[in-house]
């Protein structure tokens, strides 16, 4: 039987009803389960907290159960939140089909009113009125937990970086080998070359990288043996992303550009700009690595509002092009000469 069938098995023996439970599956290979019940007994709500890989004996699992009260005044907050959930809002799913890690399980249970809500790392920022459940669930969880909550709600944080994965393997970077992470006939038949990744650059235990002016990130974990890829256009084992990896091995770099992106000149005095991974232009945009999918138009190099701080000659052949066709000589040269940080 699942660990989770037994979980609510056992709440049901304490008569305790669920009001909302939370799942979290494998997520950096850690499990939980978070709920808020209704006890029969004392009629008193109260916040479970099960440690789901502390369990090793499922017969006294309820030995494992953590409670903390909470205040009927918040549970009607949480009551009328999920009472306004729209019909059509009631079983959502947004997980990764071909991923079983990282997964998130979602479900409220009031007047009858059963919702379903799956993802994948994090909650999708268009289901907002799940944010507020969540927070007021992990505030009444152990501090331990607050890094899991800031991680499934980054999509609500507009200063986070997050990249959905695609695939997520156990994998020892310091004594594992290529050949016990991808299949021998992607290594055999690889047609890539060093020469075809464009960029690849780590920072930290990130790696983001262009092969046929797509974006491949990997996360190294070292703590937790844990390789997680972000590939949307590619296999996530597949020749692309072992390429990637053989240059990583090989402590192969390429770096990209580094744009800094400002609202006024001050902001750069003030060292206040956002930065950007740049691996090129295209039409009216600067190419940038971006979760956000947030475009940086050419036009601001006018304004004055972006700096560039490696540079090569491509690039600026490429933006001296794309600014002589608004602008005379002598005002191209003023634009990229304020921008170029050589």
């Amino acid at each position: 039987m699942d660990i989770l069938n037994i979980i609510k098995k056992t709440l049901k023996k304490k008569k305790e009803t669920i009001i909302l439970d939370l799942y979290i599956k494998d997520y950096d290979k850690s499990n939980f389960y978070f709920a808020v019940v209704f006890n029969k007994k004392i009629e008193k709500f109260k916040v479970l907290y099960v440690p789901i890989d502390a369990i090793d004996c499922e017969s006294n699992i309820e030995e494992y159960f953590c409670y903390q009260f909470i205040f009927i005044h918040t549970v009607n907050y949480l009551l009328e939140t999920i009472n306004s959930i729209d019909n059509s809002e009631m079983n959502l799913i947004r997980d990764n089909s071909e991923m079983n890690s990282y997964y998130i399980e979602i479900n409220t249970n009031v007047d009858s009113k059963e919702c379903k809500y799956t993802f994948t790392q994090f909650i999708d920022k268009d289901f907002k009125f799940l944010f507020e459940i969540i927070v007021t669930l992990f505030e009444h969880l152990p501090n331990i937990v607050n890094e899991l909550c800031s991680k499934i709600l980054s999509e609500f944080n507009d200063n986070s970086e997050k990249f959905k994965y695609t695939g997520s393997y156990d994998f020892d970077f310091e004594n594992n080998k290529l050949e016990d992470l991808f299949d021998e006939k992607v290594i055999k038949n690889c047609k890539y070359k060093f020469t075809d990744i464009e960029f690849l650059e780590g920072v930290g235990e990130r790696y983001y990288s262009i092969i046929n002016d797509k974006i491949i990130i990997i996360d190294f974990s070292k703590f937790n043996n844990l390789i997680n890829i972000s590939s949307p256009n590619y296999y996530s084992l597949g020749e692309e992303v072992y390429i990637i990896m053989k240059a990583i091995f090989d402590k192969i770099e390429k770096r990209f550009y580094r744009l800094m992106v400002a609202h006024d000149k001050q902001d750069f005095l003030e060292d206040r700009a956002n930065y950007y991974l740049c691996y090129g232009v295209e039409d009216d945009f600067f190419k940038v690595v971006n979760s956000n999918n947030e475009k940086l138009e050419l036009d601001l190099l006018k304004k004055e509002r972006v700096k560039i701080l490696n540079p090569d000659r491509e690039l600026e052949e490429k933006l001296k092009s794309y600014l002589s066709e608004k602008y005379e000589d002598k005002l191209v040269d003023e634009i990229i000469n304020y921008t170029f940080m050589r």
